[in-house]
């Protein structure tokens, strides 16, 4: 598997009270990791590969990402 560093937008929140004029934007986000799987609708990234198991798995929608940049 080949490392990348992943782009993208997150959903956003605030519980606080505002007046109803606040711009409220996407959250941008970086993810490095192992590329597990690209397709259509996911980009799945792996954080640590052991011998035979794989840990810190996250998927991003694709409508999400931005860019994935390989790394060396």
């Amino acid at each position: 598997m080949r490392i990348v560093e992943v782009k993208w937008s997150d959903s956003a929140s605030n519980g606080e009270w505002h007046r109803p004029k606040i711009k409220m934007g996407l959250a941008r986000a970086k993810s490095v990791g192992y590329l597990k799987q690209k397709t259509k609708r996911k980009v799945v990234l792996v954080q640590s590969i052991g011998e035979n198991q794989l840990q810190g798995l996250i998927a991003i929608p694709r409508s999400c990402v931005k860019r994935i940049r390989k790394l060396k």
